[in-house]
């Protein structure tokens, strides 16, 4: 019998989520369930864009929901500034400020405390993405999952 992991890619735009995903999915041969994007993103983009701050029995209730089952895995991709931007600019031409990064950074953070606090069942790994290429990532994330 196959140990699935559902593993959720998360982390700012252009970070690398859905091309690291894939390359992922490929060095582990499909073993894994691998999703672009975790279902706490809407929580953090929603505090972000609209404003809103969810109870701890609201984020309980919805992380149960979400993540009944073991063998959850949130891959939180971090670069810095400067990279977001370069990389925003090349293929959108758009550029974020250094406060809405920094806020949302931050709010990934209040939510990954919160999750640590209601469900044993995810684990929380953070990958710093500057500098590398997808194959060194998904071979980092690879290792960090004990594979």
């Amino acid at each position: 019998m196959i140990d699935r992991k559902n593993i959720y890619f998360t982390g700012v735009d252009r970070a690398g989520k859905s091309s690291t995903r894939k390359k992922y999915a490929e060095l582990s041969r499909q073993v894994n369930i691998t999703f672009d994007r975790s279902p706490t993103d809407n929580l953090v983009y929603d505090e972000v864009l609209r404003g809103n701050i969810y109870s701890d029995q609201y984020i309980k209730e919805f992380l149960d929901t979400f993540f009944p089952s073991a063998n959850n895995y949130i891959i939180f991709m971090s670069l810095d500034f400067k990279e977001i931007n370069r990389r925003s600019k090349a293929t959108e031409n758009i550029e974020y400020s250094k406060d809405e990064l920094t806020k949302t950074v931050n709010c990934f953070s209040r939510y990954f405390n919160r999750i640590k606090k209601f469900k044993k069942n995810i684990t929380i790994i953070r990958v710093n993405c500057n500098k590398k290429t997808v194959d060194e990532i998904a071979q980092e994330i690879k290792t960090k999952l004990g594979e």
